[in-house]
Formats: structure tokens, C-alpha cells, sequence
């Protein structure tokens, strides 16, 4: 009995078997016949759209490349005048700076040969009374 029983299942099983089989057979055909046709079609229908939008897409982004790239060189050009500008203040600075610190030398001096000669004038007025 459990042989039959066997036998039983296992035709049972094949003829599930079989039929997932042909079941998989139909899904593949149909496909084919119906499903793979409209893909082309779609794809006949919406690439050539797809692929303009790829081009505008591409043509935005060269543009916002380019206005970058002329944004960056605007930028360092404008940097490096004002560099400059800065250099030549901090020139001009340094030598008004120079400039002034060679008057105040000048008037020290002036100031330092007055005071010897107001001692040296004192100490002989000093000498003379004693």
C-alpha cells in the first residue's frame, strides 16, 4: 500500500511538475508575443524624449560650468587687484611711518644738541661765578 502510495505522489508530483513547466512555457510566450512588442514601442515613444531631455540637462550643466569657471577667474583677478592695492598702501605706510620717525629723530637730535649746549653753558656760567 505504501508503495502505491508512492507511486501515487510521485505521478502527482510530476504532473505538478509538469505543469509549472508548461504554466512557465505560457508566461514566456506570452511575453514574447504581446509584452516585448510594447516595450519597443514604449521605448520607440519615449526615448527619443528622454534623450533631449538628456541633452538639456547636459546643456544646463556646461552652462553652469562655464559661468562658474568666469565666476573664479572674476574672483581671483578681483583678489589679486586688491592684493596689490594693498600692497601698495602697506608701501605707502611704511614709508609715511619712516618718514615721520625720521622727524622725530631729527628733532631729538636737535633737542639733544640743545640740551648739551644749555649744560655746557650753564657749567661754564657756574665756573666763571666761582
Amino acid at each position: 500500500m505504501s508503495l502505491i502510495f508512492f507511486i501515487d505522489l510521485q505521478e502527482s508530483k510530476n504532473d505538478k511538475d509538469i505543469e509549472s513547466l508548461f504554466r512557465i512555457c505560457e508566461l514566456v510566450t506570452e511575453l514574447k508575443d504581446s509584452e516585448i512588442p510594447k516595450l519597443q514601442s514604449l521605448n520607440e515613444i519615449n526615448f527619443p524624449k528622454f534623450q533631449s531631455d538628456l541633452q538639456v540637462a547636459d546643456a544646463i550643466f556646461e552652462k553652469l560650468v562655464n559661468k562658474r569657471l568666469e565666476f573664479e577667474s572674476k574672483s581671483f583677478s578681483c583678489l589679486g587687484e586688491e592684493r596689490k592695492k594693498r600692497a601698495e598702501e602697506w608701501i605707502s605706510f611704511v614709508d609715511d611711518v619712516s618718514e615721520k620717525m625720521k622727524a622725530i629723530d631729527k628733532k631729538f637730535e636737535e633737542k639733544e644738541l640743545a640740551l648739551k649746549s644749555e649744560y655746557a653753558n650753564s657749567k661754564k656760567f657756574l665756573e666763571d661765578q666761582n
